[in-house]
């Protein structure tokens, strides 16, 4: 079993469709899966990718944990979005590019930064999903089953969109809470949204779907 300082080391060194088992601690950067592969932390209360900041060139999309691998499943961790600072941007925690087959996102807990004035609408998201009308790039499927989303601070924007470009979307038991100040969309071609909890607060616009 090789050891690595870093999820990203741990991604570069792992072979495609192998798992990277990440030990309880906290991690400070922005991983970029770009191959088949599991992303398995200890467990959502004791393992954190605080992800950098949005306006730093992390080599990943407003500093998310960027998914590019074919088949991925990431699970068993916090994932630390943060707020936008004056004019800057957001995190998104989790943005998934387009032509994937399945991503598996399943028993995280999403901590989601809000947007400022600088917002270029693809940031303070907990998940976001790249925008195409060609079906040949289209992502297979997104499965986001037993998750927790939530604020990161007092009030964040969506806890996901998923944009035009998916052709199956399944949302299923997981809990949303606190104030999102944005609807949450799904404009996939097929959603399946149903058996989760959410409880809303202040000005929270609740989900969507197209």
């Amino acid at each position: 079993v090789d050891a690595f300082a870093t999820i990203q080391g741990g991604i570069d060194g792992v072979a495609a469709g192998g798992t990277v088992n990440v030990r309880a601690g906290a991690y400070h950067e922005s991983p970029h899966i770009t191959k088949s592969l599991t992303l398995a932390g200890d467990s959502r209360d004791t393992t954190t990718i605080d992800l950098l900041p949005a306006d730093l060139a992390s080599g990943t999309y407003v500093s998310s944990l960027q998914i590019g691998g074919q088949n991925v499943t990431v699970s068993g961790l916090t994932i630390v979005g943060h707020s936008a600072v004056g004019s800057g941007l957001a995190n998104s925690d989790i943005y998934v590019e387009s032509g994937v087959a399945t991503v598996n996102i399943q028993n995280n807990r999403l901590l989601v930064g809000q947007i400022g004035p600088g917002a270029n609408g693809d940031d303070g998201m907990g998940i976001l999903t790249t925008y195409t009308a060609a079906p040949a790039t289209f992502v297979g499927a997104i499965n986001v089953t037993g998750n927790i989303i939530t604020p990161a601070a007092t009030s964040a924007s969506r806890a996901f969109y998923i944009n035009p470009g998916v052709t199956t979307f399944n949302f299923l038991g997981n809990t949303i809470s606190g104030e999102f100040d944005a609807r949450s969309f799904s404009q996939a071609n097929n959603a399946d949204i149903e058996n989760n909890v959410i409880s809303g607060n202040g000005t929270s616009k609740g989900i969507g779907v197209w």
